[in-house]
Order: structure tokens, then C-alpha cells, then sequence
């Protein structure tokens, strides 16, 4: 979700949006996680040339963009709903998916996105490692990355978002409760 991708108007919409919807689900008392960003190409997802997810509810903006052949709106908020037994918990719509052990995702954390924090995986990065085979070094030119340093015995962690060699933010969090940095 960067200006190349989406235009400021759209990165706005969208950060909105979340914030929408971050206040309903605290207001409700629904508990909730952020588990996955994606980078998708505004032009793609309205001339329906990407893969949407379209088992999953959608939480948008009504003044977005339209979308072939679809009632919602770009940019949007997919929302899914998780199966758990006692260790884990699944995404319910995605088949034969590995499951994620939920001490990699509990106690929840507070992440940065959009200038604002949001509940997310305690562990960021365990997640992520279950999914994909492709060399990060690979796709360093062609995504963002986040990079970690770990401070003197752990104590904090500095987080950097990177794209294409420049840094768009500095996030510094407390290590509490995370295994990895």
C-alpha cells in the first residue's frame, strides 16, 4: 500500500476505513487482529485482473471505486473468520491451510499502520515464515520490507520499513512477550 500503488486519496480512504472499523470492533467488545497487508494495484482489483477473495466480507468506503462484477467498493478491508482448537487456529476461508500455533499469535501486540496502532500477532514475523519459498533478497527491490534490530539485551526492538532502498517509517516497540526481533 504505497503512492505507487494507490493514490493519496486512496491511501487515505483506506486508512480511514481501518479506523472505522478498529472503533466499531472496540466499542463492540469484538476481538480482532491485523495478520496480513496486501500490496495490490488499485487499476488491477477495479479492472478485476487479481484474485479476490470473495468468501470473505468486505469493509470499505462507499464513496470507493467501483469493481467489475462486484457489490463492494476498492480500497477494502477483507475480513475473515478463524476456526481454533486448544493450540491453533485457522483462517476458515482458505482449504487446506496450515494452521498458525497461537502462541505465535497470542497475547496480541500493537503494530504500526497508517500512523496509527493496531492489534496484531505478537510474533510478527512467525507467521510470515510459514508461507511462500521465495529468497526475500529476491523481492528486496520489488516490496517492502521491514528490517528488525534488536536493542542492548533485548530490551527494545527498532523496526524499518524499506522500499525500493528508502525509508518510509521508524517504528521502535517494546521486546516484551516477543521471541523474535
Amino acid at each position: 500500500l504505497f503512492g505507487s500503488e494507490l493514490s493519496e486519496r486512496d491511501l487515505k480512504m483506506l486508512s480511514d476505513t481501518l479506523q472505522v472499523f478498529h472503533k466499531a470492533m472496540v466499542n463492540a467488545s469484538v476481538p480482532y487482529f491485523l495478520y496480513k497487508v496486501n500490496k495490490t494495484n488499485k487499476k488491477d482489483i477495479v479492472n478485476d485482473r487479481c484474485t479476490v477473495w470473495t468468501n470473505r466480507y468486505k469493509f470499505y468506503d462507499t464513496s470507493g471505486h467501483e469493481i467489475k462484477l462486484q457489490s463492494w467498493k476498492a480500497p477494502f478491508l477483507d475480513i475473515s473468520f478463524y476456526k481454533d482448537n486448544s493450540t491453533h487456529l485457522w483462517d476458515t476461508t482458505i482449504k487446506n491451510q496450515a494452521p498458525y500455533n497461537k502462541s505465535d499469535i497470542f497475547p496480541l501486540t500493537e503494530r504500526p499502520l497508517f500512523g496509527h496502532v493496531y492489534p496484531a500477532p505478537r510474533d510478527p514475523l512467525r507467521p510470515a515464515t510459514m508461507v511462500g519459498t521465495v529468497p526475500c533478497s529476491l523481492l528486496l527491490d520489488a516490496i517492502p520490507f521491514v528490517q528488525h534490530v534488536r536493542g542492548p539485551a533485548g530490551a527494545w526492538c527498532e523496526e524499518v520499513l524499506t522500499h525500493r532502498g528508502q525509508v518510509v517509517s521508524v517504528f521502535v516497540r517494546n521486546s516484551t512477550d516477543i521471541p523474535v526481533c
